[in-house]
């Protein structure tokens, strides 16, 4: 039976298969194999499939005040099945085993409900607001 796990150095080539598809989608941006490796040598990146990957979270972990859940995918057959729960969850695990004092997600206005479940809020105060900026329209 297909689990969520720890991917290995076994597993970089569905993980590339998958990160290319999720780019080719839209969902995704493009990550370097450096930074992949990187990531699966800290045990930071958890994969769902036995034989072929199927789906795929990464923890970037910044300090231990804050980390980052990227890239998230989940092939389309599975979607809407738990798979991508049960990676975000493996990926908050991860989070509270490093203390870790909050994890951040960036993602389209369609999937803020579904993170939502999570704990995950917008939070723009006072504190804390989010700010980006385009180096190519300055």
């Amino acid at each position: 039976m297909e689990s969520v796990r720890r991917a290995t150095q076994k597993d970089m080539s569905g993980i590339m298969g998958l990160m290319a598809k999720g780019v080719r989608e839209g969902l995704l941006v493009r990550r370097t194999k450096a930074d992949i490796l990187d990531d699966i040598r800290d045990g930071d990146c958890f994969v769902f499939g036995d034989r072929r990957i199927r789906g795929m979270v990464f923890l970037a972990v910044y300090s231990r005040k804050i980390a980052e859940l990227r890239s998230l995918y989940v092939e389309e057959p599975l979607r809407s099945r738990g798979v991508g729960g049960m990676l975000v969850n493996a990926a908050l695990e991860r989070a509270r085993q490093k203390k870790v004092m909050e994890v951040m997600t960036i993602t389209n206005r369609a999937k803020e409900r579904w993170f939502g479940r999570f704990g995950f809020k917008e939070e723009l105060n006072d504190f804390r607001v989010a700010m980006f900026l385009r180096p190519t329209d300055t």
